[in-house]
Order: C-alpha cells, then sequence, then structure tokens
C-alpha cells in the first residue's frame, strides 16, 4: 500500500489572499549516487518542497509537513541560513523575513532535503538581489554547504546530472533519459543521518573495486541516453558505499532485490540512505511498491512506498506579480477518483484516479500564458503530465505510474491562464 503521508493537513492551509508572498520557491527532491555514481550522479525527483516568504519585522520559519516541530523556526533554519549568503557574497546585510516552508520531502532519508532548503535559501536570496548571482555560482555556493555537489546540482538544474568538483568549480552535465522511467521508493520511517553514513565509509578501495564501479557509472549514463532500459540492473550495481552501509540497515540487500524481482530496472540505495529508489517503468511502478512494502514488511521495517516521476525542472522561483496576483490555492483532495473538480475560483480540475493529492495552482505569467494560448504544454509548465490536454480553463492530466497504485500522494504546480477562467 503507498502512504498518503506527504499531504499536508487541513491546518497547513497557505495565508489568505490579502497577505500574498513576495517571492514563492519550489525545490524538487532528489537522490544521489543512484549506485555507483558516488558524488557524481544525481536526479531530481517531482516531489517538491514550497517556501513562501514575506517581509517581517522578526526572523521566523513556520515549517509544516515533514520536519514540522523538528526543524528550527529561527534564523538558524537552513533555508534562512542559504539565504543569508547571496547577502554576504554583495556586502549586504540579510532582509527581515517571514518564511513558511511546506515540506513534502522527509529528513534524513536519502532524499536531498538538505538540499532543497539550502536551494530554496540560495534562490531566495539571490532573488532578492535581483539576481545577482549564475545558477553555477549558487551551485557553487550550494556544493559548499553541502560537501558534495550532487544533490544540490539535481535540485538547481532538474533531471539527471552529472557532477564533478574542479579547482575552478563544479562542472555539470545533464543526462538525457531516452526512455520513460519512473521512482518507485520505500521510504523507511527511520533516518540515517548523512554525516553517519559517510563515517561508514572506506578512505581507499582496491583497483578492481573502482573498476567496478567506474565502469558501471559510465554504463548508467551510457544506458540512460541511449533508451536501454535492460542495461540498468547491472548499471546500477555498486560496491563501494551500498556494502558498508547495509551494515547499519541489514535489510537493504533483500529490499534492493525485491524490487528487481518485483520487475525494476535498477534498484539502489537514495543517497546515504534510508530511502531505498527503483527505476521502473510506469507500467511496473505498482507492482514494485507492492514487492517493496512485502519485503519491508517481512523484514520489520516500517515504512512507506513513494510513487515519483523523474522532475525535468529544477527548483523554480515565483515572484508576486506587480497587480498582486500571486494567491496560491492549495486544492486538499481526499479521495478522487475521475471526477471533475471545479474551485472557487473557476478552474476545473479533471484527474483520473488520484488519491490524497494536493495542487497547487498559481496564476500564470504573460509568456506562459502565450504559451497555453498555443498549446505548447511542454514549454508553459515546469514539469510534465502525461495525456495532458490544456485548456485556457481546465487541465486534464494523468499521472504516469500511478494508475496502479492504492494511495497517491502527489504535488503538482499547475501553471494556468486564470483570466479566462470558466
Amino acid at each position: 500500500m503507498v502512504s498518503s503521508r506527504f499531504v499536508l493537513s487541513d491546518s497547513a492551509s497557505p495565508v489568505s489572499a490579502s497577505d500574498p508572498p513576495m517571492l514563492s520557491v519550489r525545490a524538487p527532491a532528489t537522490s544521489a549516487n543512484l549506485g555507483p555514481g558516488f558524488d557524481a550522479l544525481s536526479l531530481a525527483l517531482d516531489v517538491a518542497n514550497v517556501v513562501h516568504a514575506w517581509r517581517s519585522d522578526r526572523v521566523h520559519v513556520d515549517v509544516v509537513g515533514e520536519g514540522a516541530g523538528l526543524l528550527p523556526s529561527d534564523a538558524s533554519n537552513e533555508v534562512y541560513r542559504a539565504l543569508v549568503l547571496p547577502f554576504a557574497a554583495r556586502g549586504q546585510q540579510p532582509p527581515v523575513l517571514r518564511l513558511r516552508c511546506e515540506n513534502f520531502v522527509p529528513p534524513s532519508r536519502g532524499l536531498g532535503s538538505s538540499s532543497a532548503a539550502r536551494a530554496s535559501g540560495l534562490l531566495l536570496g539571490n532573488a532578492l538581489l535581483d539576481d545577482p548571482l549564475t545558477l553555477d555560482e549558487l551551485l557553487g555556493i550550494g556544493a559548499e554547504l553541502e560537501g558534495h555537489p550532487d544533490n544540490i546540482a539535481a535540485c538547481l538544474l532538474g533531471g539527471v546530472q552529472v557532477c564533478v568538483e574542479t579547482s575552478s568549480g563544479i562542472e555539470h552535465c545533464r543526462v538525457p533519459v531516452a526512455m520513460p522511467l519512473h521512482a518507485t521508493v520505500f521510504v523507511p520511517d527511520f533516518p540515517m543521518d548523512t554525516r553517519s553514513a559517510r563515517g561508514l565509509l572506506p578512505t581507499s578501495v582496491p583497483l578492481a573495486t573502482a573498476v567496478h564501479n567506474i565502469g558501471r557509472a559510465a554504463l548508467l549514463v551510457a544506458a540512460l541516453s541511449s533508451g536501454r532500459p535492460e542495461l540498468l540492473r547491472t548499471a546500477t550495481e555498486d560496491a563501494i558505499h551500498q556494502p558498508p552501509r547495509a551494515g547499519i540497515f541489514p535489510a537493504l540487500p533483500k529490499l534492493l532485490a525485491a524490487a528487481l524481482d518485483g520487475g525494476a530496472y535498477g534498484a539502489f540505495l537514495s543517497g546515504a540512505g534510508s530511502s531505498v529508489l527503483a527505476l521502473v517503468g510506469d507500467e511496473r511502478a505498482g507492482s514494485v511498491g507492492n514487492a517493496l512494502a512485502a519485503c519491508a514488511a517481512a523484514a520489520s521495517v516500517p515504512g512507506h512506498v513513494l510513487q515519483a516521476g523523474i522532475a525535468a525542472q529544477g527548483a523554480i522561483v515565483a515572484r508576486r506579480q506587480r497587480s498582486g496576483t500571486l494567491n496560491d490555492l492549495w486544492i486538499r483532495v481526499s479521495t478522487l477518483r475521475g471526477v471533475s473538480l471545479t474551485t472557487v475560483r473557476g478552474l476545473r480540475f479533471s484527474v483520473d484516479t488520484i488519491e490524497g493529492a494536493h495542487i497547487l495552482v498559481t496564476p500564470a505569467s504573460t509568456g506562459m500564458q502565450r504559451l497555453i494560448a498555443r498549446n505548447d504544454i511542454e514549454r508553459a509548465l515546469p514539469f510534465k503530465l502525461k495525456d495532458c490536454k490544456l485548456r485556457p480553463s481546465e487541465i486534464q492530466a494523468k499521472i504516469p505510474g500511478h494508475r496502479n497504485t492504492s494511495y497517491v500522494a502527489a504535488i503538482i504546480n499547475a501553471v494556468v491562464d486564470e483570466t479566462k477562467g470558466g
């Protein structure tokens, strides 16, 4: 069974339309290493944290969703700490802000929650300064904060990324994915601290072990870019970081085997753990999720299954329009099966077999409205929807990989032309 734990409660509704945020940022979850590509390979997922910012008389951070009650509510919060850095780079004092972090990425589960927080802060800080820093400069700052560039690269840039540290900065390159690909993730209830998990790793490895991982990392990039899913089983194998980490996560080998036996193309420990990620075709997402859940139950590992797509779009900032129309609307859908939903603002959604979903609606910019008018969906929206038909007042969508699951939690940033709403 797929858990709906990523859905915020009703108490997590945003502030009223009379108090719109001046800036909002959406930063995706990420998975690093992808098996053999330790500290070099990563991908972005279409689960994301959203942060809103307002001017205030004191620094305060509201955290709802994942990490609520655990993450700091003052200037020591990672989002605000990162927000300060673009100002420090310019020799300026940071503004006093109230932030609202609506978190869907669970912390300490190997899904890049710290990168999402830091990317959000860096982009917010840079936007408040009218974007003096380039994306590569923000990536360099983020990599220094993280101690490695893989998660922050995928978070800022989206898609599948290869990145390496050089004396002159971070070199990175997007890997084209030439096949339909979906992520089925088992997220244990217990965390694995990244610093502690890195402390388990050897400081040197035998030549044969290095060759094992180098070859598979290269094969992984080639398989993804050439559309060869049959190679991913071998291409996601690792001999460097997963074996020592299995010492504190004994069920890891069983979960990897269960995912592969269930029909996954490949499977690996996500980042430093504790999540296990399987790369699957859309048609196998449900069966692989069931296999992971059954294996975890048999091994007495509590947790839940998350279904997610690969996010082509990295973290993105939305600015309040001059007319003050950036009024984000959250629709909480407890159960929705093949029915149409008309919001209070006249935006109609027809959604096929989605349960426990949150849909975030934000007004379109003028440029996006022009693209929508031409029905150029791929360029107009910062995400991909399968079988999507868009008209000025209606979105019809089928989300890949979700049709065979019992419960689905999804966050969709849907940009629509409200001026023509029904």
